[in-house]
């Protein structure tokens, strides 16, 4: 016997027979026939052939796309992009795909998550530190000014991931 060449063409016409097979076999679902039976590919082929099966694939009813704006996205930032996707009834892909197209790279939960720890850790050392030598003193020492100021560049951060600039915001400015 000769070796087949399997070709695209060749790939795609067995991808339509197994299709059209399947198609065959629920519309033969009451009859004696089983599916190792049809799978003698002679056998196969010429009951597909006979059979009335044009639409294999179903045709699915399809949504048009959702217009989102940054406005409404960016207060989603504090939710998982599950959850932020469901929210605003789009999928995860098409949110993605919004968010690359706003500059934004990644979804910003985590960094959102990881900015809220460090306040909480910042604000309970500056708040143990001023219970004991006052707020005055805590702003004079090196490490408290630092303190601070790494207090108040996550408090921007997160501000500017929450509120991204947009063109309306851009105008008043």
């Amino acid at each position: 016997k000769e070796k087949r060449h399997h070709t695209d063409s060749h790939h795609d016409e067995r991808k339509q027979v197994l299709a059209t097979m399947a198609c065959a076999m629920e519309q033969g679902a009451g009859h004696d026939m089983s599916w190792a039976q049809m799978m003698d590919d002679d056998v196969a082929i010429e009951l597909i052939l006979k059979t009335d099966c044009e639409d294999v694939v179903p045709e699915i009813e399809t949504k048009p796309p959702r217009k989102l704006e940054l406005e409404e996205v960016a207060p989603e930032f504090v939710h998982p992009i599950r959850v932020a996707a469901s929210r605003l009834q789009v999928s995860s892909t098409s949110l993605k795909t919004f968010c690359r197209k706003h500059g934004i790279t990644r979804w910003p939960f985590r960094r959102l998550q990881l900015i809220q720890r460090f306040v909480k850790k910042l604000e309970s050392a500056i708040k143990d530190d001023m219970a004991h030598r006052g707020f005055e003193f805590v702003a004079s020492i090196p490490e408290g000014r630092d303190i601070l100021e790494q207090l108040e560049s996550l408090y921007k951060e997160r501000h500017f991931i929450l509120h991204p600039p947009t063109k309306k915001r851009m105008a008043w400015c």
